[in-house]
């Protein structure tokens, strides 16, 4: 896979035309983050981890004073209703800073165990309210580690047009289908968007869906059980694709993208992934289990070859190679 020629992709697929955006399907991002320690009684503790697979402790750890504290900060920034919450908070209406102890930094002076978690966002609407805090995270020199991860959720019914999202529990089933099927197919060109930690099955918080659906992917005998059942045979919810929130959040989670503070990518990967989820709603077909290149990817998108791939690659290239936040790279090997 020509890694340098699918980031070059990326890069004119952030300046794409926004009016082609759907401003009908709801999205949602979580941004892991760590930021700088902060005078306040309280504001962090040590926390040890070694329950964490492959991760080493003990690290400083955000406390609820500190996450009060960036909320606070990022509500004066954008003007924006902003609160503090534990990791299981779920008020979609407003921004929230949760804890997770996942997030970690070995750098002097600063915390982890932050993330960012949108309200439900709608349309280029929605992606103005992203921009805006995501410079208000770089303004409080906020910062991604290896360990951070963006996740992007989609709402599953906002894909179909009227209310007409399937109800039966078969049905469900079938367009599920479609869009393991169709992340499958393609993972090995998403895995050029994304840094070199992010591809293949080398995390363990995004593991390869290609290699979990090739495994599990005869699904006819779960029709009769419906979707809970369904879901909990696909393993773990730690895959680039994640369709176990669709019981709880009614979302599809595209889990891959590295942590970063980069808005091009982020919107663009937002994009990419909307035309990914209603593609394969739309068009559910056999899976063939080939190689895909970017052409093919594109191709599948409706996306025209030649509006990506001209003579900028070297320019993408080094724009994605990029300092992002406080010194460390944005897409990288």
């Amino acid at each position: 896979m020509d890694f340098l020629k699918v980031q070059a992709a990326v890069g004119k697929i952030s300046r794409y035309n926004p009016a082609s955006f759907d401003e009908n399907i709801s999205f949602g991002v979580e941004i892991e983050f760590t930021a700088p320690q902060v005078d306040l009684v309280g504001y962090c503790r040590d926390h040890e981890v070694k329950k964490l697979k492959g991760h080493r402790g003990p690290y400083k750890i955000c406390s609820t004073a500190g996450r009060t504290h960036y909320a606070s900060k990022l509500a004066d920034l954008t003007g924006f209703e902003v609160i503090q919450n534990q990791y299981s908070g779920t008020n979609y209406t407003v921004w929230q800073v949760k804890y997770d102890c996942s997030v970690r930094t070995k750098r002097e002076g600063y915390v982890g165990g932050y993330e960012l978690v949108s309200p439900i966002l709608y349309g280029i609407d929605g992606l103005k309210k992203l921009q805006k805090i995501v410079k208000a995270l770089e303004i409080l020199n906020c910062e991604t580690t290896d360990s951070c991860g963006t996740h992007v959720h989609y709402g599953f019914e906002t894909f179909f047009e009227n209310g007409s999202a399937p109800q039966a529990e078969n049905e469900r089933l079938y367009y599920l289908d479609g869009i393991q099927k169709a992340y499958s197919e393609y993972e090995t060109v998403l895995d050029g968007f994304c840094a070199a930690r992010r591809r293949e099955n080398k995390s363990y918080y995004c593991q390869s869906t290609k290699q979990q659906y090739e495994s599990r992917k005869d699904y006819a005998h779960l029709q009769v059980d419906g979707i809970p059942n369904a879901l909990s045979v696909l393993g773990t919810r730690y895959l680039k694709l994640n369709v176990q929130c669709l019981k709880d959040k009614k979302t599809i989670e595209i889990r891959q993208l590295e942590g970063t503070l980069d808005f091009d990518k982020i919107s663009a990967w937002i994009y990419l992934n909307q035309k990914l989820v209603h593609r394969s709603l739309s068009n559910v077909h056999d899976y063939t289990g080939g190689e895909k290149t970017l052409a093919d990817l594109l191709e599948f998108l409706k996306l025209e070859d030649s509006d990506y791939l001209d003579k900028d690659v070297a320019a993408a290239t080094k724009r994605f190679a990029k300092v992002d936040g406080r010194g460390r790279k944005s897409a990288a090997a």
